[in-house]
């Protein structure tokens, strides 16, 4: 994803959609911002509505269920929903690359940047704190934190969940779908039939993630745990580099853990799993993520919501829905691969030997037509002594 991006001392993420007049804005939830000034170091100069910073950014695709056509929502053409396009974070406004690329091209574009949120997604969390002038609290690590909870805040990270009842639920569930766990080998082909074209309740691969549970509970990263924390929102103090994570997650979904009765401190270790948690998730692609993974984000994901209050249901639903079935797609297309290939593989190999086998039978009556003096001897001998014994020539 791209956000556009103004440039000078004071930077602002900024939304296009005419940067010719002297109004830039996501026309369709009219969040507008104006130009200010030309005699400053930046070259164009912005200032929220209602202190929200509205910006578009660039995603592979968007589609909806519900529509069959799509269009742009700046030029009004149809679009095929599977190009990359600009799309407002506010509404649904949507609009070709070249529709929005042409307009900054149009303004001044001195000073403006182009940047990639697949190398800085967390940008806008990095802004804010900087405005709000956080700073690091000197000599506090998240480390100092999780060694000065209550022993029973310390249980709980420990066991979050019910182990007993979510491990007897996993148990059966990994039962049930370890039949495919090889499913990539050939000498589980009735298992790679069945994956394709049996009534198997897929449904089961969910259960056995949502009931996985780690023995050793939710522990955070050792290069975490020795940082100097930051005080973000004035509350949650989080490890200096999380710090970006956990803003941007409070300015996408907002600060809903205030009703929960938990101490400042575990939902600081709560805040900082989250963002490492979130952190793992955006930086693995769709088609790398394994069964492990689903296991240990959802694990960690429900542990963060029962120790903290924070609701984290809009990732688990995407986790054990959408993600879910694409890592299954992802396994068919591969298998689907691997398998002719494996077995044109052991069909060649098998091909070579037989022809080998072919070559050494064809041999046989010349080997037997030239037989050494020896062995025509050895041969005379063994005929001679059919059905003697051993003892024969003494008894």
């Amino acid at each position: 994803m791209i956000l556009v991006e103004l440039g000078g001392a004071n930077k602002d993420v900024l939304g296009v959609e005419n940067a010719s007049s002297n109004s830039v804005h996501c026309d369709a939830c009219l969040k507008s911002y104006d130009e200010l000034s030309d005699n400053d170091d930046s070259s164009i100069l912005a200032k929220s509505h209602e202190v929200q910073q509205t910006h578009l950014i660039l995603i592979d695709s968007i589609m909806d269920e519900d529509f069959d056509k799509y269009y742009c929502d700046a030029c009004e053409e149809e679009r095929n929903p599977e190009f990359r396009v600009y799309t407002c974070v506010e509404c649904k406004y949507t609009a070709h690359i070249h529709c929005m690329i042409d307009e900054v091209i149009k303004g001044d574009t001195n000073g403006v940047e182009l940047l990639s949120l697949g190398e800085n997604r967390w940008k806008l969390g990095e802004d804010m704190d900087k405005a709000e002038d956080q700073t690091l609290i000197e000599g506090l690590t998240i480390g100092d934190i999780i060694d000065a909870l209550s022993e029973e805040e310390k249980k709980k990270l420990l066991q979050p969940l019910d182990f007993i009842s979510n491990k007897r639920y996993y148990n059966y569930y990994r039962n049930l779908n370890s039949k495919f766990d090889d499913l990539d080998s050939i000498e589980n082909f009735d298992n790679y039939k069945d994956f394709f074209q049996s009534d198997y309740d897929y449904s089961n691969f969910r259960m056995e993630v949502l009931y996985y549970t780690a023995v050793e509970g939710l522990k955070i990263d050792d290069q975490y745990l020795r940082q100097e924390v930051v005080a973000v929102d004035g509350k949650y103090l989080v490890p200096n580099t999380l710090a970006p994570i956990f803003k941007t997650f409070l300015l996408k979904y907002g600060d809903d853990c205030n009703s929960s009765t938990s101490s400042t401190g575990l939902k600081s270790v709560a805040s900082t799993l989250l963002s490492i948690v979130i952190d793992r998730m955006c930086k693995t692609k769709v088609e790398d993520v394994t069964m492990d993974d689903f296991k240990e984000w959802i694990f960690y994901l429900r542990g963060i919501g029962e120790i903290s209050g924070f609701r984290v249901n809009q990732f688990l639903l995407v986790l054990l829905e959408k993600s879910m079935d694409a890592y299954l797609g992802y396994m068919a297309i591969r298998c689907e691969k691997q398998i002719p290939e494996k077995l044109d593989m052991k069909i060649e190999a098998l091909e070579a030997e037989l022809d080998k086998c072919k070559k050494m039978r064809e041999q046989i009556p010349t080997i037997m037509s030239q037989k050494s003096s020896s062995i025509q001897h050895f041969i005379s001998q063994a005929s001679k002594l059919k059905h003697n014994t051993v003892g024969d020539e003494w008894f």
